[in-house]
C-alpha cells in the first residue's frame, strides 16, 4: 500500500508544479471491459467477479498535463454501465425484476508517447486509483442494493493513436486493471456492511477507442 501511495504522490508532484504552464489535453474513451478474478471471500466461499457483474461499458474522461514532450500526467474518471452475471443475471431476467449496476473508477495516470511514425503514435500508460461497484435489484415492491469499494492498485495501458489533425488524435487502446475491494455494504431487504473478511484481487480487461484533443 505504501508503494502505491508513493507512486501516486510522484505522479501528483510531476503534475502540480507545471500545470499552469504545461499543455493541457482532454481525452474521452469508450470501451468494453470483462470482469476477472474475485470480488471477495468468506466462510470458505468466494464470489467470482463474473458471477457478480461479468462486464461493463465504461466511458472515461482524461485530463492530461504534458510535463515533457513525451510524458503527460493527470486525473481520470470512468463510469461503466455494468451488467449482472452468473445466477444474478438469471434473477434479473425474471419478469418484474429490474436490475442496474455500475462500476466507477477515479484516479491519476501517466501516459508516455513513444516515437511517432508518420501519423502514428504508439503510447504506454499506467495509473492508480479507487473503485466503486454497485448493483441494485428491484421487484415486487422490494429492493436490494449491494456496494463494494476498494483500491485500484494498478492499471496498465497501451494504445496506438492516429493524428487526424495537428491537435486531434484517436485510436484503439487496451487496458488491464488490478484492484481489491476491502469494504462492502447492503441496504434494502438486507442491510449491513463492513470490511471484507477474505480480500481477493480482481481485474478488468478492457478494449476500446479513445480520442484526445490538445488545447
Amino acid at each position: 500500500m505504501r508503494r502505491i501511495v508513493t507512486l501516486g504522490a510522484v505522479l501528483a508532484a510531476l503534475m502540480l508544479p507545471t500545470a499552469s504552464s504545461a499543455q493541457v489535453s482532454l481525452g474521452l474513451r469508450l470501451g468494453y471491459a470483462w470482469g476477472l478474478g474475485d470480488v471477495g471471500g468468506g466462510g470458505g466461499d468466494k464470489l467470482k467477479m463474473s458471477d457478480w457483474v461479468d462486464g461493463q461499458v465504461p466511458i472515461q474522461v482524461d485530463a492530461l498535463f504534458r510535463v515533457t514532450p513525451d510524458l503527460a500526467v493527470g486525473p481520470y474518471f470512468s463510469y461503466g454501465f455494468a451488467r449482472a452475471g452468473g445466477d444474478l443475471k438469471s434473477t434479473c431476467d425474471v419478469s418484474g425484476v429490474d436490475c442496474s449496476a455500475y462500476v466507477m473508477r477515479l484516479g491519476v495516470e501517466g501516459i508516455y508517447t513513444l516515437p511517432r511514425a508518420g501519423n502514428l503514435a504508439p503510447w504506454l500508460g499506467l495509473g492508480i486509483g479507487y473503485e466503486w461497484n454497485r448493483l441494485k435489484a428491484e421487484g415486487g415492491g422490494e429492493n436490494l442494493t449491494m456496494k463494494w469499494k476498494g483500491v485500484e492498485w494498478l492499471n496498465l495501458q497501451a494504445g496506438m493513436d492516429f493524428f487526424v489533425a495537428p491537435q486531434l488524435r484517436t485510436g484503439p487502446f487496451l487496458m488491464l486493471s488490478l484492484g481489491r475491494y476491502d469494504k462492502g455494504d447492503a441496504s434494502g431487504v438486507i442491510s449491513g456492511g463492513g470490511s471484507i473478511n477474505d480480500k481477493k484481487f480482481h481485474e478488468w480487461l478492457q478494449v476500446g477507442w479513445r480520442g484526445q484533443f490538445d488545447l
